[in-house]
């Protein structure tokens, strides 16, 4: 019985080329980056860039600083009110105020490009 021993490096691929110069080693393996944390003080994280994790590199480029939190909206209550009571979406209006002042503009453009 014969034993044939497989030697990949003289098999042609799956495209049908043969393999480009089987008689050299691969590479080495890159060495491990040792894992880099985040710059500011008790931040676990892990480095994403300019020294900061993902969190407080963004906190740095929004207030200027990576230990400022800001926080964004109107408080609660804060907003604005139309004359009825309801909460105003433009021009101190609300919805239904707010449209009723646009038809009244388009009824009064119509009625004067009438009298044009």
């Amino acid at each position: 019985m014969i034993i044939l021993k497989f030697d990949p490096s003289t098999m042609p691929s799956i495209l049908g080329r043969q393999r480009i110069a089987p008689h050299i080693p691969p590479p080495p393996p890159k060495p491990e980056r040792p894992v880099r944390l985040c710059i500011v003080d008790g931040c676990v994280r892990k480095h994403r860039a300019n020294g900061y994790c993902a969190l407080h590199g963004q906190r740095a480029r929004r207030n200027g600083s990576p230990m400022v939190v800001k926080v964004g909206g109107h408080p609660k209550g804060s907003h604005k009110t139309c004359y009825c009571g309801t909460k105003a979406i433009a021009i101190g209006l609300c919805i239904r105020h707010y449209n009723h002042l646009s038809y009244v503009n388009r009824k009064m453009e119509r009625s004067h490009a009438q009298q044009v």
